[in-house]
C-alpha cells in the first residue's frame, strides 16, 4: 500500500488542503512547529481506521462547532487493485468510508478491511506509527522497568503490556496478600472468622429453633415438588392448546402434500411458459397493427415530398442575397448618421473660419501648420509663465513690504526721541540709585532685629527649664536618700543588719547617680547666659542703626519710574536697529527679484520664437493664444475626418448598387426588388427545411418498419421454441400442459402458505415436529381441556396450603431471631460473604489475566522474540555504524547490547540516545516481521530528536533501505538536506486549493 496524495476538506487547522506525495517511497516532510504534522498523521489514521471517540477529537475541533463536518480523501495505490480513493467524513455516511475504484465503481469500506486484514487503529499505532511519546518516558524508568518496557515494545510495538502487567500486579496486591493486614480481602477474612465464631455459639441456644428449621426445610421441599408437578401439567396444558390451534392447519397441509404427490409434474414444461406464450402472441398481434400503420404513414410522407416546390438558384445565391440585404439595412441605418456628419462638417467649417479671424490673417493656412504644439510644449510654456507670474507676485509683495518697513522705522525714531526728552540726567539717576541701595541695607537690618528678638525669647524659655531641672535634682536626690535611709535604719533596728546596710548603701548610690545625671544641665545654663548677653548687645546696635536712617519712600518711586523709562528707550532702540537691518535685506531681495523677472520674460520670448508663436505684449495672453491655435488644429483634423467618412459612405453606396445589378443577372433578370427576393428565399428555405424533415421522418419510419419486422420474426421464433421445449406441435396441446403446470404451482403455493401459517402459530421447530407426531398417533384424542385445568387447580390449592405453613414457620423463626442479635449476625455474615465473593472474583480475574499475560510473554519469548532480537540487532548495527553488533535478552529478563570490540552493556549503562535508538530498532524489527497482506506505510513523527548527527544520518539511511519494500513518511520540524533516495516536501497548513480534481471518479463537494 502506497499513499499518493492527501486532500483535507476540514480537519484541525487544515481547510481545503491538498498535498501530493512524490513517487519516492521515502518522504521527508518538513514543517515548523504548529504546521500540522501530528494533525496530518491523525488524519491519515482516521481515513484508514475511522473517527475515534469524541474526547480524542477535541484537539481537532478548536474554533469549530460540534457539528462541523470533518474529513477528506486519501489516494492510495494497492497492488492488484490500482489507484483508489478512500473518502471518509465524520457525519456523511455515518463516518464510514467510501471507496472509489479505478474502473469508476463506488463501493463501501469492505475492500478496505481486506487491504488492512482486520488491523485496527491500536495495532497500527503500536507497530507502524510512532512519535516522541514512545521515547519521552524512557529516561525516567528504572533499569528493571526499562527492560520490561522494551520487552513490551518488542512484543506489541508499545508499552501497553508493560503498563498492563504493572497495573495487574498492583491491583491484585491491593486486594490480597498472604499474611497481609491492609488488603481488603485479608480484612474481610479476619472479620468473617469472628462472625462465624459468634454464630456457632448462638445456634446452640434453642432446640425449638432447630426443629422449626427442619420443618421449614421439609415444607420447602414439598412445595418444590408441588410446583414442579404443577409446572409439568401447565406445560402439558400449553402443548394441548398449541396442538388444538394448529390441528386444522396440519390436516390441510398433509392433504395438499398428498395431492401434490398424486399430481405428476410436466416433464419439460418451461417455467412461466404459458404466460410467456400469451404475452408474445399478444405482442405479435400488436406489432402487425403497427406495421400496417407505418405503411400508411410512409405513403402520406412521399406525397408531401412530391408536392414541395424549390428554386435552387435562390438557395445557391443565398449568401449573396443575405449579404446585400444586410448591406441595405446597414446603409439605411447609416443614412441618418450620414446627414448628421454633413451638418457637422458645415458647422465645423463655419467655426473654423470664426476662430481664424480671432487669431489674425497672418497665421491662417500654412503658417498655422508651422506653429508647434504638444503636451511637452504646453507644459514648458506653463512652467515659464508660472515662473514669471511667481516672480511678478514676489516683486509686488516686496514693494509693499519695503513701504511698510519705512513707515515702522519712522514710527520707532519718533518714539525714541519722545522718551529721551522725559529722562533725568545721568548724574541725578546715579545719586538716586545710591540712595535706593542704602534703603535695601535698612530692610536687611529690620529682618535681623526680628530674628534677634525671637532668639532672645527662646533662650529665656530654655533658662527657665534649666532652673526647674536643678530644683528637681535636689528634691530627687534628697528624697530618695531620706526614704531609703529611714527604711534601712528600721531594718537595722529590727535585727536585719544585711538588708538594712544594703538598703542604706543603695540610697547613697542612687542619690549620687541622680546628682551626677543633672550635671550637664548646669553647663548648658552657663553657655546660655553668655549667648543672651551677645544677643542683647547686637540687638542694641541694630536698633541704633535703624533709628538714624532717613525716610526714602518717595525716592524709590522716582527710581522705579525712571528705570522703566530708560528700559523702554533701550527696547525701542533695539527694535529700530532690527527694523533697519530687515529693511536692508528687503532692498537686496527686491534687486534680485527684479533681475530674475527680466530673465523669466526673456525665456518666454525665446520659447515663442522657437515654436513660431506670435508674441504678445502681455505674456499671460500666450496661454490663451496656445489654446486657440490648438483648437484650430483639432478642428482642421475633425473636418478632414468628417470629409473622409462622408466619402466612404458614398463609395459604399455605389458598391451596393453594383452588387445588386450583378445578383439580378445571376437570377436570370427577374427585376424584382431586394425585399421580394428575400421573401422568395425565405419561402424556398422553408420548403427545403420541410423536405429535410420529411426525408428524416421517412428514413425513421423505414428503420421502424425494419425493427418491427425483426421483432415479429424473433417473437414467432420464441413461440416455436416454447412448443419445442414443451414437446408439442400446436397451441392446444401447449395450453393443456400449461394448465396442468399452473395447477401444480398453485398447490405448491398453498403448501408454502399453510407452512407459513403453521410457523406463525407454532414457531418452535421441535414443537412443530411433535405436533405432527401427535396427529399421527392421536395422542390428544381422549384429552379434555377441563380435566387438565382441574388437575392444575388442585395442585395450586395444595401449594397455597404448604406456602401458608412455610410462612408461619418463617414468622416464628424471624420472631426468635429478632429478639436477639442473631438476625444482625446472619445479615452481617451473608453481606460479608457476598463482599468476599465479589472481591475474590475480582482478584481471580486479575490473577488469571496476569497468568495469561505471562503465558503470552513466554510464548512470544520462545517463538517471535528471537526473530525480533535478531532483526533489531541488525538494525542497531547499521544505525550505530557497527559500534553495536548484537542484541540479547538474558534469562533474568535483561536486554544486553554487545559491541564490536566484544564488550557488553546492560540498559542502565547506556546513554539516553542509545536507549531511544534501541527502542526505534525494536519497533522497526516488529514492523519488518509482522505479517500483513499489503505493506502498510510507516509513519514517524520527530522520533530522532536526541540522536547525534552521525547516528541520525545512519538511521535515515536505514529507513531509506526499508523504504524499498515499504513506504516511509518521516515528519520533522528540523530542516536538513535529504539523503539519497529521500524526497523532501514542505508542509504549509495555510495552503488552500480552490479546485481539487482527481484522476479517478470523485464525488462532488
Amino acid at each position: 500500500m502506497k499513499l499518493q496524495s492527501i486532500y483535507i476538506e476540514r480537519f484541525g487547522q487544515f481547510r481545503q488542503y491538498q498535498q501530493a506525495l512524490a513517487d519516492q517511497p521515502f518522504l521527508f516532510i518538513y514543517g515548523p512547529n504548529e504546521a500540522g504534522k501530528s494533525t496530518l498523521m491523525a488524519f491519515i489514521k482516521i481515513i484508514l481506521f475511522g473517527f475515534p471517540k469524541r474526547s480524542d477529537m477535541l484537539p481537532y475541533l478548536v474554533g469549530l462547532s460540534e457539528r462541523t463536518e470533518l474529513g477528506g480523501t486519501l489516494t492510495v495505490e494497492i497492488p492488484k487493485w490500482g489507484t483508489v480513493v478512500i473518502e471518509r467524513y465524520r457525519y456523511k455516511n455515518d463516518g464510514r468510508a467510501v471507496i472509489y475504484l479505478p474502473d469508476g465503481q463506488v463501493t463501501d469500506e469492505t475492500p478496505l478491511e481486506t487491504w488492512l486484514k482486520g488491523y485496527n487503529r491500536d495495532v497500527y499505532e503500536s507497530i507502524f506509527s510512532f512519535n516522541l511519546d514512545g521515547l519521552r518516558g524512557i529516561e525516567q524508568l528504572k533499569s528493571d522497568q526499562l527492560n520490561h518496557y522494551l520487552f513490551s515494545t518488542g512484543m506489541m510495538g508499545s508499552a501497553n503490556i508493560f503498563d498492563l502487567e504493572t497495573t495487574l500486579e498492583k491491583q491484585a496486591s491491593e486486594l490480597f496478600r498472604p499474611y497481609g493486614k491492609n488488603p481488603s480481602i485479608n480484612k474481610l477474612l479476619k472479620r468473617l472468622e469472628g462472625l462465624s465464631k459468634e454464630l456457632t455459639l448462638w445456634s446452640k441456644k434453642s432446640e425449638a429453633y432447630n426443629r422449626w428449621q427442619g420443618d421449614l426445610s421439609d415444607s420447602e421441599d414439598q412445595l418444590k415438588r408441588l410446583i414442579d408437578e404443577q409446572q409439568h401439567w401447565e406445560r402439558q396444558y400449553g402443548h394441548f392448546l398449541k396442538y388444538k390451534a394448529c390441528e386444522s392447519l396440519l390436516i390441510d397441509y398433509l392433504n395438499v402434500v398428498k395431492e401434490l404427490e398424486e399430481t405428476a409434474p410436466a416433464a419439460h414444461f418451461p417455467d412461466k411458459g404459458l404466460q410467456d406464450y400469451e404475452n408474445w402472441h399478444t405482442t405479435i398481434v400488436t406489432l402487425e397493427g403497427e406495421q400496417a400503420a407505418l405503411a400508411h404513414r410512409l405513403g402520406v410522407i412521399q406525397e408531401k415530398i412530391a408536392s414541395l416546390n424549390i428554386d435552387y438558384r435562390f438557395l445557391v445565391n443565398e449568401e449573396s442575397i443575405q449579404s446585400l440585404n444586410r448591406e441595405r439595412e446597414l446603409l439605411q441605418a447609416l443614412e441618418p448618421e450620414y446627414q448628421i456628419r454633413l451638418e457637422s462638417l458645415r458647422l465645423e467649417q463655419k467655426e473654423y473660419a470664426i476662430q481664424s479671424q480671432k487669431l489674425g490673417a497672418t497665421y491662417a493656412g500654412g503658417q498655422l501648420e508651422a506653429i508647434e504644439t504638444g503636451l511637452e510644449i504646453k507644459h514648458e510654456l506653463k512652467e515659464r509663465l508660472n515662473d514669471y507670474e511667481r516672480l511678478q507676485q514676489q516683486y509686488r509683495a516686496l514693494e509693499v513690504a519695503i513701504e511698510e518697513k519705512e513707515n515702522k522705522i519712522s514710527q520707532y525714531q519718533a518714539t525714541c526721541e519722545h522718551y529721551q526728552q522725559s529722562l533725568l540726567s545721568d548724574q541725578r539717576f546715579e545719586a538716586l540709585e545710591a540712595a535706593i541701595n542704602q534703603k535695601k541695607n535698612d530692610h536687611q537690618l529690620s529682618q535681623e532685629q526680628k530674628w534677634l528678638e525671637e532668639q532672645i525669647r527662646r533662650t529665656k524659655k530654655q533658662e527657665n527649664t534649666i532652673r526647674s531641672m536643678r530644683l528637681l535634682k535636689h528634691l530627687l536626690s534628697g528624697g530618695l536618700l531620706g526614704v531609703l535611709g529611714f527604711v534601712g535604719i528600721l531594718l537595722l533596728v529590727s535585727g536585719n543588719l544585711l538588708a538594712g546596710g544594703l538598703l542604706i548603701g543603695a540610697g547613697f548610690a542612687i542619690s549620687m547617680f541622680t546628682w551626677l545625671g543633672f550635671r550637664p544641665f548646669e553647663g548648658q545654663s552657663t553657655s546660655q547666659r553668655a549667648e543672651m548677653e551677645d544677643l542683647y548687645r547686637r540687638l542694641e546696635q541694630v536698633k541704633h542703626t535703624l533709628a538714624s536712617a532717613p525716610e526714602q519712600k518717595q525716592m524709590e518711586e522716582d527710581y522705579t519710574s525712571e528705570k522703566k523709562r530708560r528700559d523702554q528707550v533701550e527696547r525701542v532702540k533695539v527694535q529700530l536697529q532690527e527694523e533697519r537691518a530687515s529693511y536692508q535685506e528687503l532692498i537686496t531681495r527686491w534687486d534680485q527679484v527684479e533681475k530674475q523677472r527680466h530673465q523669466a520674460y526673456s525665456k518666454i520670448e525665446e520659447w515663442a520664437a522657437q515654436h513660431h508663436f506670435p508674441m504678445k505684449e502681455e505674456a499671460s495672453l500666450l496661454i490663451e493664444v496656445y489654446d486657440l491655435i490648438e483648437d484650430l488644429k483639432e478642428r482642421r483634423l475633425r473636418i478632414k475626418h468628417l470629409q473622409s467618412q462622408i466619402d466612404q459612405y458614398r463609395q459604399r453606396f455605389d458598391q451596393f448598387e453594383g452588387h445588386c445589378m450583378t445578383l439580378d443577372q445571376r437570377l436570370k433578370g427577374s427585376g424584382q426588388p431586394l425585399s421580394e427576393l428575400i421573401n422568395l428565399l425565405t419561402l424556398y428555405k422553408e420548403n427545403r427545411g420541410k423536405l429535410d424533415q420529411l426525408a428524416d421522418s421517412l428514413q425513421e419510419l423505414l428503420e421502424q418498419r425494419q425493427v418491427i419486422e425483426e421483432k415479429l420474426q424473433r417473437y414467432r421464433q420464441e413461440c416455436k421454441a416454447l412448443f419445442i421445449l414443451a414437446g408439442v406441435e400446436d397451441k392446444a396441446a401447449f395450453q393443456h400442459l400449461g394448465r396442468l403446470y399452473e395447477k401444480r404451482q398453485t398447490l405448491l403455493k398453498q403448501k408454502e402458505a399453510l407452512w407459513s401459517q403453521l410457523q406463525h402459530v407454532v414457531p418452535q421447530k421441535h414443537i412443530q415436529e411433535q405436533c405432527f407426531k401427535w396427529l399421527e398417533s392421536d395422542y390428544w384424542a381422549n384429552t379434555e381441556e377441563a380435566i387438565l385445568l382441574e388437575k392444575i387447580n388442585k395442585l395450586k390449592k395444595a401449594s397455597r396450603e404448604v406456602q401458608g405453613r412455610i410462612a408461619d414457620l418463617r414468622s416464628a423463626i424471624k420472631q426468635m431471631e429478632e429478639t436477639t442479635t442473631y438476625a444482625e449476625l446472619v445479615h452481617d455474615e451473608a453481606e460479608m460473604r457476598e463482599q468476599l465473593k465479589e472481591k475474590a472474583k475480582e482478584w481471580a480475574v486479575l490473577k488469571t489475566a496476569a497468568e495469561w499475560l505471562a503465558k503470552a510473554k513466554e510464548a512470544y519469548r520462545t517463538t517471535r522474540l528471537p526473530k525480533v532480537l535478531k532483526q533489531a540487532g541488525e538494525y542497531m548495527k547499521e544505525m550505530t555504524a557497527g559500534d553495536y553488533v548484537q542484541l540479547f535478552y538474558t534469562e533474568d529478563e535483561t536486554f544486553v547490547l554487545k559491541q564490536a570490540k566484544g564488550q557488553s552493556f546492560s540498559l542502565e549503562q547506556l546513554s539516553r540516545g542509545t536507549k531511544e535508538q534501541l527502542y526505534v530498532c525494536l519497533r522497526l524489527a516488529l514492523a519488518a516481521i509482522f505479517e500483513a497482506p499489503y505493506q502498510l506505510p510507516l509513519l514517524i513523527d520527530d522520533g530522532f530528536v536526541n540522536f547525534d548527527e552521525n547516528r541520525r544520518q545512519q538511521t535515515l539511511k536505514l529507513l531509506s533501505r526499508l523504504a524499498e519494500t515499504r513506504q516511509v513518511l518521516f515528519l520533522t520540524c528540523h530542516d536538513s538536506e535529504p539523503i539519497q533516495g529521500m524526497k523532501k516536501l514542505y508542509l504549509h497548513a495555510e495552503r488552500k486549493v480552490e479546485d481539487v480534481r482527481f484522476q479517478l471518479s470523485h464525488p462532488s463537494r
